[in-house]
């Protein structure tokens, strides 16, 4: 049974943040500049703005961690920057982090799905599905794509078929073409295992 293989954005995830400093030490990744006439860095910042650092720094540990392979780590400190996010009183980076969680959790799903882990895959990108939907995450449907593909290797063709069908209602409303034309190809992938 050959894997199709899908795009995963992992490389591109993370926008630079001016507080962002991913460094070697482990700590909370927090950077720490000295000027003659002005305190440290790390003495300036609010708690807000340190929470948002540590936010960041787990987000790109996780990411690492997918691009190492090292799927159960990163699935920990995903939840780690979530439970993170929900601790602060800022929504901004609640709204940021869950964001990002649902991107990399989609991008574990699939390559937990190439991998042929079709059932941690399922769990992952249906865990990615409900915090999309629940803060209205304007690329659900790519999430529902990647699920829909998930569900055709688990041979779970009906179901597979309605998600599919989800996504390209929700691609073409949305104008991504790119989507649609991929969420297609898979129907067209499906319709091909169903019949052989």
């Amino acid at each position: 049974m050959s894997v199709r293989r899908r795009s995963s954005r992992i490389h591109h995830l993370l926008p630079r943040h001016p507080r962002a400093f991913l460094g070697s030490s482990g700590d909370a990744g927090e950077a720490c500049s000295f000027s003659l006439f002005s305190k440290p860095v790390e003495e300036e910042k609010d708690e807000s703005s340190k929470t948002e650092d540590q936010i960041i720094f787990l987000l790109k540990k996780a990411k690492l961690s997918i691009m190492k392979g090292e799927l159960q780590d990163a699935e920990q400190i995903l939840h780690q920057a979530l439970w993170l996010s929900q601790q602060s009183d800022n929504n901004d980076a609640i709204t940021y982090t869950y964001d990002l969680t649902i991107i990399l959790m989609n991008d574990l799903a699939t390559v937990m799905d190439a991998q042929g882990a079709y059932d941690n895959a399922y769990n992952h990108a249906k865990k990615a599905l409900e915090l999309a939907r629940q803060i209205e995450h304007p690329e659900q449907h790519v999430v529902l794509g990647n699920l829909a593909g998930i569900l055709m290797h688990k041979e779970s063709f009906t179901e597979a078929q309605r998600v599919y069908e989800e996504a390209l209602r929700q691609a073409q409303k949305k104008g991504d073409s790119v989507a649609v034309q991929r969420i297609k190809e898979g129907l067209a992938e499906l319709a091909q295992r169903r019949s052989s």
